[in-house]
């Protein structure tokens, strides 16, 4: 029997050796319904008109919801109250009032020296004011990375939610500094440069160094709150890797936006992600990085606020389009037709008692006004800014670069007209004022407020520095220390881009040179254009500033499940070759005696996304998976507790004292997870074209909006431009384009991202037609062409604005919610 029992042991120990897939030491676990969801919600989507990494941070970037350290105590919350109280009561005190007190929100580099260090001020003031723990800054970040991000993300509340956390910012604001008003980042100005991380933005005279911790600007040495439950440990510094990955707001992608026609259009559950405006809004959480990469720690760089005010500025062009074009009234334009939990437009947001559907309410917008983003002209080539140059072919403000020093302020004083015609065959146009031509023989302009010289060999700076580090917190459930994480390794088999043409390497054929395809390029060969050209479908989109130079960068990274945490790292690639491989270690949490789960992402650097395979256990062969990994700490381990053990455990040196001479052997035995970036034009986690077909849109019917003369544009009901729009969708197409509306001589319409913003002269004076600004002669009598005079049309967009107000809590759709807030019964 001894015998006997002891061969049962040796059979289940031979077991268990020669059969690892029993006792998994680490292995891959499906998809959460959470992202299954979301990913079969874009399965039908086509990734060559959005880059993929867009749709997989938007459905990934709230998964980590378990162990987020950063959780106000119930006790501050009164504060925050507080707050909400306030704007409800200045939003029914403003409501109707002509002269009411508005916050003129501004894009940031348009403030004036005084506002911008106000605004600083204000922002440091809130970061050392500990009237609630840990301070009123903190307090407010982290109220966005508690579970309210359910709530805030994903949906249609998304945007009403972020209204309401925009407008309590600002209100705290004004309490550091009074008359302090919320800027916004237009970050697709910086889109226009070559190389957006070299935007003045960046600068320690705006918002400090985008690489790594931050040391300049007015935020420098600023961290993230301490862990509540260990106050003594020291938090990480608020980080940013500027530029590595991501992609900013580009003009396309908002005009595209702002060429909808209904809320349901352009958010979650039915838009298309070409127009989402909450998709497009993450490729910006990516660029900035660091901090703002991840949902949880994002608001804990002031950038939060810069970029989320922009995005509440395009809703509320949008807003202004559904009313003045669509007669559809915004408030109540807020999609039903969804079963995404935490966004009916009757849930609570848990900000004092809004609901998601009052925060499409009309009355948030009574004490804010947005300034329309820079634009010029080809008569008014100056921005108003020392940051700013004008781009004259499109009218579009661009930042000068960190290269550059601020411009001398030009006001600009001159007559503003629309712009000269320009293009093929057509002469430059010429005058004081203007910039010097440009062309073929002509020499090229400097000066000030004139980009630098273009430098012919820029391109090779260029290449030098694609390849750029990331930054990493190494913070675990809000405890930052390398030591808490261990390192797995994977593999990364890419093949060459679809894009990169050719490398200039070619075959001699009979002696002579054939340039048809390099030698590295599989299309040359029957067998590898066949086997891995034969793979491609649609070549996957990328960002605007993506480009093939030979060396290429996959970013591969860790999000915690049962921890919160995140971690970043690239690996280098040969973009030359048909396939290569090459290895990179992500760290993850160190799982002690219990297990650590946590998903395993990788896409280019051109947010092309790549697939996920495991190894099977019992076949040796890597096979689809999830990505989606669980290991433990049982042997053999499956990881390494630092960087130098994990190259050390792939390359085996020998007897380990450094003195032999023996080749490294390579180690497959420790790799379990491998991407492959072949480029392939869906995501790979869920079957292709499975979604269902989209959902009619359900919600108030539009009415036609009013017809005009074909030759007028309307742009407001107290704004009808004599000059005919450029399309139906899209009013104007030059920046900075201004008409002044019809027989209202205080009013005109500045075009602004394919639309005509209103905007009212100052004291009620005169608006030149032909001067195209302000002047100093009051309004008054009759005007134009017989419509009635700016005071009739002041008092009629007085009156429609009392009656939107009054409409929505006396019962349209949204009365109930919006009368829960500002004080009437539900």
């Amino acid at each position: 029997m001894i015998l006997k029992a002891f061969g049962v042991k040796w059979l289940l120990l031979c077991i268990v050796v020669c059969l690892p897939g029993v006792f998994s030491r680490i292995k891959n676990m499906p998809l959460t319904p959470q992202l299954e969801t979301c990913y079969k919600r874009f399965s039908n989507v086509s990734l060559n008109r959005v880059p993929g990494t867009f749709i997989t941070w938007h459905c990934e970037s709230s998964i980590s919801l378990s162990k987020i350290p950063f959780r106000l105590p119930k006790s501050e919350h009164h504060y925050l109250n507080g707050l909400n109280r306030r704007i409800m009561e200045k939003s029914k005190n403003n409501r109707g009032k002509r002269q009411a007190t508005r916050c003129v929100r501004k894009e940031y580099r348009m403030l004036t020296t005084q506002e911008r260090n106000d605004f600083h001020r204000a922002v440091n003031g809130m970061k050392q004011n500990t009237i609630v723990r840990p301070n009123v800054y903190d307090a407010l970040a982290m109220l966005h990375s508690e579970m309210q991000i359910l709530k805030a993300h994903g949906g249609p509340c998304f945007l009403g939610w972020h209204r309401v956390f925009m407008l309590m910012f600002e209100m705290a604001l004004g309490d550091e500094v009074p008359g302090v008003c919320l800027p916004y980042w237009d970050s697709s100005l910086d889109n226009e440069l070559e190389n957006p991380a070299q935007s003045y933005m960046f600068s320690s005279e705006l918002m400090g160094n985008g690489d790594g911790a931050i040391t300049s600007g007015p935020f420098a040495g600023w961290r993230r709150p301490s862990d509540p439950n260990n106050p003594n440990s020291r938090p990480s510094p608020v980080l940013r890797n500027v530029g590595a990955d991501g992609q900013l707001y580009s003009r396309e992608s908002i005009e595209m936006i702002l060429s909808r026609s209904d809320t349901s259009e352009i958010i979650a559950p039915n838009s298309d992600p070409d127009y989402d405006i909450e998709v497009h809004h993450g490729g910006i959480h990516i660029y900035i990085g660091g901090d703002m990469e991840a949902l949880v720690t994002s608001p804990f760089d002031p950038f939060f606020f810069l970029h989320h005010g922009f995005v509440d500025y395009l809703w509320e062009l949008f807003r202004i389009k559904l009313r003045n074009q669509l007669n559809i009234d915004p408030q109540t334009n807020y999609p039903m037709n969804h079963n995404i939990e935490f966004h009916s437009r009757d849930e609570l947001m848990d900000i004092a008692n809004f609901t998601c559907g009052a925060g499409y309410s009309d009355l948030l917008m009574e004490t804010v006004e947005y300034e329309a983003s820079p634009s010029c002209t080809q008569q008014r080539p100056t921005c108003d800014s020392p940051y700013l140059r004008c781009q004259l072919n499109t009218g579009r403000c661009i930042p000068i670069t960190l290269q550059e020093t601020p411009l001398p302020m030009n006001p600009g004083s001159g007559p503003v007209t629309n712009p000269p015609p320009v293009g093929p065959g057509l002469p430059p146009p010429v005058g004081p004022g203007l910039p010097p031509p440009v062309g073929p023989g002509l020499p090229p302009p400097t000066g000030p407020g004139l980009p630098p010289p273009v430098d012919q060999c820029a391109h090779i700076e260029q290449e030098r520095h694609n390849v750029k580090p990331c930054q990493n917190s190494y913070c675990v459930n809000g405890i930052c220390d390398i030591n808490q994480w261990v390192y797995v390794p994977v593999k990364v088999v890419t093949i060459r881009p679809p894009e990169y043409n050719r490398y200039n390497s070619f075959p001699i054929i009979n002696g002579d040179v054939s340039m048809t395809n390099d030698i590295y390029n599989p299309s040359g060969y029957s067998r590898t254009k066949k086997i891995i050209q034969g793979r491609l479908g649609k070549t996957p989109k990328g960002y605007t500033h993506c480009f093939e130079d030979g060396i290429g960068q996959i970013f591969v990274q860790s999000q915690g499940l049962n921890y919160e945490g995140f971690y970043k790292e690239s690996s280098v690639i040969d973009q030359r070759l048909a396939t290569t491989m090459s290895i990179a270690y992500v760290a993850v949490k160190n799982p002690g005696r219990g297990v650590t789960r946590a998903l395993f992402r990788a896409s280019d650097s051109c947010g092309r996304v790549c697939h996920t395979s495991c190894k099977n256990p019992r076949t040796g062969k890597f096979e689809p998976c999830s990505g989606l990994i669980e290991l433990d700490s049982r042997y053999p381990r499956m990881f390494s507790k630092n960087y130098g053990d994990a190259t050390l455990d792939i390359w085996d040196y020998g007897n380990g004292n450094g003195m032999g001479n023996e080749c490294p052997m390579f180690n497959d035995d420790k790799f379990f997870l491998t991407f492959y970036c072949d480029y392939q034009d869906h995501l790979p986690w869920v079957d292709k074209m499975s979604a269902p077909p989209m959902m009619p849109r359900m919600g108030p019917k539009p009415q036609p909006p009013p017809s005009f003369h074909t030759q007028q544009c309307r742009v407001s009901p107290t704004c009808v431009l004599n000059t005919p729009c450029f399309s139906a969708s899209l009013q104007c197409r030059f920046y900075g384009e201004t008409h002044q509306c019809a027989g209202a001589c205080g009013h005109y319409a500045v075009c602004n991202y394919g639309h005509y913003k209103e905007k009212i002269c100052i004291g009620g004076t005169v608006f030149s037609e032909t001067m195209n600004r302000c002047t100093s002669t009051p309004c008054g009598g009759q005007v134009g062409d017989g419509l009635p005079s700016w005071h009739v049309f002041a008092n009629a967009g007085a009156n429609y604005m009392k009656s939107l107000g009054s409409r929505m809590l006396s019962g349209s759709a949204g009365a109930s919610a919006g009368a829960s807030i500002f004080g009437g019964k539900r």
